[in-house]
C-alpha cells in the first residue's frame, strides 16, 4: 500500500513538473497562442491578459456556491407507457453566513400527450437531453435569484454554457 501511495505521489509530481514546463513555455507567447486558437472550429477559452502571477485579493466574507446537475430516463416505445423522467439535483453551499446547505434532487415525470409528443412527434433522446439542460439552468437561475442581492455567488453547471441546438426546438419554453 505504501509503495502504491509513493508511486502515485511520484506520478502527480511528474505531471506538475510537466505542467509547469508548459506554463513557462507559454510566457510571452499569447500572440502565437491566439493565432493557433483562431483555427479551432469550436469555442474555446483563451487568456486575454499575460500569464504572469498576480496578487490574489482577499475573498468575499460571505459566499454561496450553487450547482445543478441532471439525469434522465429516456422514453422507450417498447415499454408499457411512453413517458420519460428528468431528475434535477441542486446543491447550495453557503460560506460565512451560518446558513445550512441545500442538497436535493427533484424528479419530473413527463407523461401527458403534449410532453411526450412535443411539436407533434414523439420525444427523442435529443429533445429530452435539451429539455434537461434547460431545466438545469432554470433551477440554477432560481437558486441564484433566491439569494440576497448583495451576496457573492458562484454558479456551476455541468456542460457548455451555451446549449447548442436549443434554438431549433421552439416548443421548449
Amino acid at each position: 500500500m505504501l509503495r502504491e501511495r509513493e508511486e502515485g505521489r511520484r506520478k502527480v509530481l511528474g505531471r506538475m513538473s510537466r505542467a509547469l514546463g508548459i506554463w513557462r513555455n507559454l510566457k510571452g507567447r499569447l500572440g502565437t497562442l491566439a493565432e493557433e486558437v483562431s483555427y479551432v472550429p469550436w469555442p474555446v477559452a483563451f487568456p486575454s491578459e499575460d500569464l504572469e502571477p498576480r496578487e490574489v485579493p482577499e475573498g468575499p466574507k460571505k459566499l454561496s456556491v450553487l450547482a445543478v446537475d441532471g439525469s434522465q430516463i429516456y422514453p422507450d416505445r417498447h415499454e408499457v407507457s411512453f413517458c420519460y423522467l428528468i431528475n434535477i439535483g441542486r446543491v447550495a453551499l453557503h460560506y460565512g453566513t451560518g446558513e445550512r446547505p441545500t442538497l436535493e434532487g427533484r424528479p419530473y415525470l413527463f407523461f401527458r400527450d403534449e410532453d411526450i409528443h412535443p411539436g407533434g412527434s414523439p420525444a427523442s433522446q435529443e429533445t429530452v437531453s435539451l429539455l434537461r439542460s434547460v431545466m438545469e439552468r432554470e433551477a440554477l437561475a432560481d437558486m441564484a435569484g433566491s439569494l440576497p442581492p448583495e451576496r457573492t455567488a458562484l454558479a456551476l453547471v455541468d456542460g457548455p454554457l451555451r446549449i447548442l441546438g436549443v434554438e431549433e426546438f421552439n416548443y421548449i419554453e
